[in-house]
């Protein structure tokens, strides 16, 4: 009896064993779900230098982008800038002298036939004309009779609240001795403004 139990016993405990045995099988390894994990946080980690690298190439082709957009612009603004200058016709510029009263180093100049709204385009040839350093200062006058006051310093700067009315016949500034060089465009005695034009800069 004893050993019939004993056979029963031993035939259950292998039962058991065989059935947990099967079960064990039925589960992937643990190396096996170990590998797959890292292989998938790699490719996250991928996936997350590809994304920044993209940000990064997305903003140096806006940024290129912005810089042609700026050149593009530079090259339109002196292309209309120089086919004004070269259009003009029938302006002369006339030295009255190469020094005055107050300022000994500054050229007085008269511009023949200069129309208001030719201004500008003028006072760009000039600076083409007297761009040599040897020019070191240059005024750029309509009138000849004021233009010749101010040479010999017969006037008085404060002949008004605005100035003396002869600097409306000043249309022009050309400074070669400053740093840098300045180009000034006069469109009455109390309103200027800077160019840029060639080694002419507009200081901020």
């Amino acid at each position: 009896m004893m050993r019939k139990l004993i056979t029963m016993i031993t035939m259950c405990l292998l039962l058991v064993g065989c059935e947990e045995e099967g079960k064990l099988s039925t589960f992937p390894s643990t190396d096996l779900e170990l590998s797959d994990s890292n292989e998938v946080e790699s490719l996250r980690d991928e996936n997350r230098a590809l994304k920044e690298e993209m940000r990064t190439l997305r903003h140096e082709i806006d940024s290129l982008q912005e810089e042609l957009r700026q050149l593009t612009q530079e090259f339109t603004y002196i292309d209309q800038h120089l086919r004004d200058v070269t259009l003009l016709e029938g302006i002369t510029f006339e030295m009255i002298s190469n020094r005055t009263m107050n300022h000994p180093n500054e050229t007085v100049v008269l511009v023949h036939q200069a129309a208001d709204h030719l201004k500008e385009p003028i006072v760009r040839k000039a600076a083409i004309i007297f761009a040599d350093p040897v020019y070191e200062k240059v005024s750029l006058w309509t009138d000849r009779e004021r233009a010749m006051t101010y040479m010999k310093g017969e006037y008085d700067p404060n002949e008004t609240h605005t100035g003396w009315p002869g600097f409306d016949s000043l249309i022009g500034y050309i400074d070669n001795a400053a740093t840098p060089p300045t180009l000034t465009l006069y469109l009455s005695r109390d309103d200027h403004m800077l160019l840029r034009f060639g080694k002419y800069q507009v200081v901020e």
